[in-house]
């Protein structure tokens, strides 16, 4: 790494924030660089918004040259893990991360940016407290169950974020999954590939603004994708097994 390039790398997916980013943007830079890193980049990755929020994330990329950088997805490639992928390609760090940029508090973030630097070798990843209501909470807690049945997990809370690794770990920069599907690939490559996840856990906080794109129906649909995934995985280790044995 120059010495001219971030220690840090942030990927903040944005989707129709604009009531809330810059407020978001701006705490995360005070925060992070007076208390944790001196050199930072937030990647502000738009995400197919409606509202102003292009014209927000470009404004914060002109005040914070160097430090803010905003790339927007092409349509139709659309979605959280098109998102983080895009912004993991243009990150620039030793260090990664990606995270919420809807209901992540700085000093939440700052926390586990300080845990990755402390823990080099390790993925930081949250678990969650809760959910907006009782009803999401039984629907995470099956999800849950299911990818640990599934897949042979030990995490409790597969789509949990801030998400922190070093960028060593190349396998976390060749995801491919590009709906909410990409943390149970996150969490599924880290086993695949022995890389130890460090679980630190986080209360649940309410969105700074704007709505929430996750519904119940969402929750089911998560459901069958990871079914998919595991018919997937079998598959794949079928057709390894098969060319092994014809050779």
């Amino acid at each position: 790494m120059s010495e001219g390039n971030p220690k840090v790398s942030i990927v903040l997916p944005v989707r129709n924030q604009a009531d809330h980013i810059r407020s978001v943007v701006e705490n995360h830079i005070i925060v992070l660089e007076s208390k944790i890193v001196p050199r930072l980049e937030i990647i502000l990755v738009e995400n197919g918004s409606t509202d102003s929020s292009v014209a927000v994330c470009e404004a914060l990329a002109q005040e914070y040259q160097g430090r803010v950088q905003v790339v927007s997805l092409v349509s139709p490639r659309t979605g959280w893990g098109a998102a983080v992928q895009f912004g993991l390609s243009k990150a620039r760090g030793e260090l990664l991360c990606y995270s919420s940029s809807a209901r992540v508090a700085s000093e939440v973030l700052a926390g586990f940016v300080e845990r990755g630097l402390q823990n080099p070798d390790k993925v930081v990843q949250a678990v969650r407290s809760g959910h907006d209501n009782f009803l999401r909470s039984i629907a995470s807690w099956v999800y849950n169950l299911e990818c640990r049945l599934l897949f042979g997990l030990s995490t409790r809370d597969v789509n949990g974020n801030p998400k922190v690794f070093p960028r060593k770990f190349h396998r976390l920069l060749e995801l491919k999954e590009e709906g909410f599907m990409i943390d149970l690939e996150f969490n599924i490559v880290c086993k695949e590939a022995g890389y130890e996840v460090l679980s630190v856990p986080v209360a649940h906080t309410k969105r700074h603004g704007g709505k929430s794109m996750t519904s119940l129906s969402l929750g089911g649909s998560l459901y069958v994708e990871a079914l998919r995934m595991f018919r997937e995985s079998r598959l794949g280790a079928g057709a390894v097994r098969g060319s092994i044995n014809e050779s």
